[in-house]
């Protein structure tokens, strides 16, 4: 640790739970699903259809539109069985191709960063470190050289107090 800083650390934990779905394609497309009806399935079951097909009521009253988000009562998903158990369609009626997700896709639990950030499109991580006993100016001039580096070593983005520097 240099002189000078007295916290250092990443802004973001890499333990948040997750689901992760993994959908059979082949499954999916002999009864003549898609993935991404797989997947608008779930996210309609989960977070409403405001998500997947916005709907919209107009008070003709007073000229005021108001979104309509239909969704399964969330006591209804309240265990991995009952998500499993989520009734997957391509929206055709007749169509017959009728599903439950547990026959179309497999779930696990995973672990992953909560929160992403990205600089154009390239993920960066975010450091911080307090400065104390010493001036900003020294402690960004020891650091510059490492910084330099490390952008010798690695694709990355660094951000300085000065601003975002992306690696040409």
């Amino acid at each position: 640790m240099f002189v000078g800083l007295s916290t250092f650390g990443f802004s973001k934990p890499d333990d948040l739970q997750r689901l992760q779905f993994a959908v059979d394609r082949t499954k999916a497309s002999g009864i003549g699903l898609t993935e991404q009806q797989v997947a608008s399935s779930v996210l309609l079951s989960l977070s409403g259809s405001g998500q997947v097909q916005p709907s919209y009521w107009l008070d003709v009253t007073t000229g005021v539109q108001y979104l309509v988000n239909t969704r399964a009562p969330e006591y209804r998903l309240d265990s991995l069985a009952a998500l499993q158990s989520v009734p997957i369609s391509a929206s055709t009626p007749g169509a017959g191709n009728g599903q439950i997700l547990s026959n179309l896709a497999s779930v696990s639990r995973i672990t992953s960063q909560p929160i992403y950030s990205h600089y154009n499109i390239i993920p960066v991580v975010d450091v911080y470190a307090g400065v104390a006993n010493r001036d900003l100016g020294g402690v960004l001039s020891d650091i510059k050289p490492i910084i330099a580096q490390a952008e010798k070593l690695c694709r990355a983005v660094f951000r300085l107090s000065s601003g975002v520097r992306p690696r040409p």
